[in-house]
């Protein structure tokens, strides 16, 4: 049901050629498809919002981006993560990531250590806690916890990396969601 009123919505927005209208129609059929596990689907969807990128705000760009990176990474797309991950950073100035561009930021620490890029996943994940501690919290913390903690683990630092899962676990239980807490607890 929800996907067919959003289809009539897209319609409705691609009709009016209304670019912000027709983003949320697409952001929101990239939900139903990934609620359903059509990873790929949801990666199409969000694809198809960067078509029109140069008529949306910041957020719509720096969200369908995002999207696009995190179906990616589910899908074991790592190069096409790390390609979106650095669009959507790079729509910011060096050292100037707003609060929602960590939302990339995460993703992109995650696809670099799965592409062995440690040096730059723990770098980015440094400066994620550290911005994400300085002012308002971001969901994905915990994640960069764990990115950060794998890392640290590997290399030897065995006190930093517990730090940083314990730290992880808190965020998770915190946040009472379980796509923050089950990772969290399995680290």
């Amino acid at each position: 049901e929800a996907e067919a009123s959003t289809g009539r919505g897209l319609a409705i927005a691609e009709r009016l050629d209304d670019p912000r209208l027709r983003s949320a129609a697409l952001d929101a059929l990239t939900s139903c498809a990934k609620a359903r596990g059509a990873f790929a689907q949801s990666r199409q969807f969000a694809q198809q919002r960067l078509a029109f990128e140069d008529r949306l705000d910041l957020h719509e760009r720096l969200d369908a981006h995002t999207m696009v990176a995190w179906a990616s990474a589910l899908l074991g797309d790592l190069a096409q993560a790390d390609r979106s991950t650095a669009s959507a950073l790079g729509l910011f100035q060096s050292g100037q990531v707003h609060w929602w561009g960590l939302h990339s930021a995460a993703w992109r620490a995650y696809a670099l250590t799965l592409l062995g890029r440690w040096d730059e996943a723990a770098q980015l994940a440094d400066e994620f806690v550290d911005q994400s501690e300085s002012g308002q919290r971001h969901y994905l913390e915990g994640m960069c916890r764990q990115v950060r903690a794998g890392i640290r683990l590997a290399r030897g630092e065995l006190e930093p990396a517990l730090d940083d899962a314990a730290a992880s676990l808190a965020l998770g239980r915190e946040a009472r969601d379980p796509q923050a807490l089950y990772p969290a607890l399995a680290f």
